[in-house]
Protein backbone atom coordinates (compact mmCIF):
# COMPACT_ATOMS: atom_id res chain seq x y z
CA UNK A 1 0.00 0.00 0.00
CA UNK A 2 3.31 2.36 0.65
CA UNK A 3 4.72 1.32 -2.46
CA UNK A 4 7.43 0.04 -0.15
CA UNK A 5 7.44 -3.71 -1.12
CA UNK A 6 7.53 -4.99 2.48
CA UNK A 7 4.97 -7.05 2.56
CA UNK A 8 6.69 -10.43 2.14
CA UNK A 9 8.36 -9.19 5.15
CA UNK A 10 5.48 -8.35 7.31
CA UNK A 11 4.09 -11.87 6.40
CA UNK A 12 7.49 -13.48 7.41
CA UNK A 13 7.48 -12.15 10.56
CA UNK A 14 3.88 -13.15 11.03
CA UNK A 15 4.61 -16.42 10.26
CA UNK A 16 7.63 -16.89 12.56
CA UNK A 17 5.47 -15.14 15.64
CA UNK A 18 2.94 -18.09 15.08
CA UNK A 19 5.77 -20.67 14.90
CA UNK A 20 7.39 -19.46 17.62
CA UNK A 21 3.89 -19.09 19.81
CA UNK A 22 2.77 -22.72 18.79
CA UNK A 23 6.18 -23.93 20.02
CA UNK A 24 5.53 -22.33 23.68
CA UNK A 25 2.05 -23.43 23.54
CA UNK A 26 1.53 -26.47 20.93
CA UNK A 27 -2.39 -26.29 21.67
CA UNK A 28 -3.04 -22.87 20.69
CA UNK A 29 -4.66 -22.07 17.75
CA UNK A 30 -5.05 -18.97 15.40
CA UNK A 31 -7.14 -16.66 13.89
CA UNK A 32 -7.67 -12.97 11.96
CA UNK A 33 -9.73 -10.56 10.03
CA UNK A 34 -8.24 -9.29 6.55
CA UNK A 35 -8.86 -5.63 7.69
CA UNK A 36 -10.37 -3.53 4.60
CA UNK A 37 -8.53 -0.80 3.06
CA UNK A 38 -9.03 2.94 2.80
CA UNK A 39 -7.41 4.81 0.22
CA UNK A 40 -7.68 8.72 1.52
CA UNK A 41 -6.29 10.28 -1.49
CA UNK A 42 -9.31 8.72 -3.33
CA UNK A 43 -11.46 8.01 -0.98
CA UNK A 44 -12.48 4.72 -1.82
CA UNK A 45 -12.91 1.95 0.85
CA UNK A 46 -12.37 -1.57 0.33
CA UNK A 47 -15.61 -4.01 1.37
CA UNK A 48 -15.45 -5.79 4.20
CA UNK A 49 -15.34 -8.74 2.22
CA UNK A 50 -12.44 -10.88 0.11
CA UNK A 51 -10.31 -7.93 1.32
CA UNK A 52 -6.98 -7.97 -0.10
CA UNK A 53 -5.08 -8.30 3.11
CA UNK A 54 -7.32 -11.59 3.91
CA UNK A 55 -6.31 -13.36 0.60
CA UNK A 56 -2.48 -12.24 1.09
CA UNK A 57 -2.82 -13.61 4.50
CA UNK A 58 -5.03 -16.98 3.82
CA UNK A 59 -2.43 -18.25 0.62
CA UNK A 60 0.67 -17.88 3.77
CA UNK A 61 -1.39 -19.88 6.35
CA UNK A 62 -2.01 -22.12 3.30
CA UNK A 63 1.32 -22.47 2.47
CA UNK A 64 3.22 -22.05 6.00
CA UNK A 65 0.96 -24.35 8.37
CA UNK A 66 0.08 -27.73 7.03
CA UNK A 67 -3.00 -29.89 7.46
CA UNK A 68 -1.61 -32.30 10.26
CA UNK A 69 -1.37 -29.86 13.30
CA UNK A 70 -3.96 -27.12 12.14
CA UNK A 71 -8.13 -27.31 10.65
CA UNK A 72 -7.98 -24.46 8.25
CA UNK A 73 -11.16 -22.32 7.80
CA UNK A 74 -12.15 -19.45 5.95
CA UNK A 75 -14.82 -17.46 5.72
CA UNK A 76 -14.67 -14.88 2.67
CA UNK A 77 -18.06 -13.23 3.43
CA UNK A 78 -16.26 -11.67 6.35
CA UNK A 79 -12.71 -11.55 5.07
CA UNK A 80 -11.98 -14.16 8.41
CA UNK A 81 -9.77 -16.85 8.63
CA UNK A 82 -9.12 -19.61 11.55
CA UNK A 83 -6.19 -22.47 12.07
CA UNK A 84 -7.25 -24.88 14.59
CA UNK A 85 -5.59 -26.81 16.80
CA UNK A 86 -6.41 -30.77 16.26
CA UNK A 87 -5.36 -31.09 19.63
CA UNK A 88 -8.72 -29.48 21.03
CA UNK A 89 -12.24 -30.16 19.79
CA UNK A 90 -12.12 -28.17 16.66
CA UNK A 91 -16.13 -28.25 16.30
CA UNK A 92 -16.29 -26.66 19.41
CA UNK A 93 -13.66 -24.15 19.02
CA UNK A 94 -14.90 -23.00 15.41
CA UNK A 95 -18.35 -22.06 17.34
CA UNK A 96 -16.79 -20.09 19.63
CA UNK A 97 -14.36 -18.27 17.55
CA UNK A 98 -17.38 -17.52 14.40
CA UNK A 99 -19.32 -16.03 17.62
CA UNK A 100 -16.34 -14.55 18.80
CA UNK A 101 -16.10 -12.72 15.16
CA UNK A 102 -19.70 -11.75 14.71
CA UNK A 103 -19.84 -10.04 18.20
CA UNK A 104 -16.18 -7.79 17.66
CA UNK A 105 -16.94 -7.52 13.33
CA UNK A 106 -20.51 -7.24 13.16
CA UNK A 107 -21.35 -6.56 9.33
CA UNK A 108 -24.80 -6.14 7.93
Amino acid sequence: MTNEHKCRKVVGTCVKIMYEVWKTNPQCSFGFIGSNTYDPITRIEEKLDNTKRWRIYKHAMENHFGTETFAHGDQERNSSYVMLNKKKDVEELNEKITDMFSQLYYKD
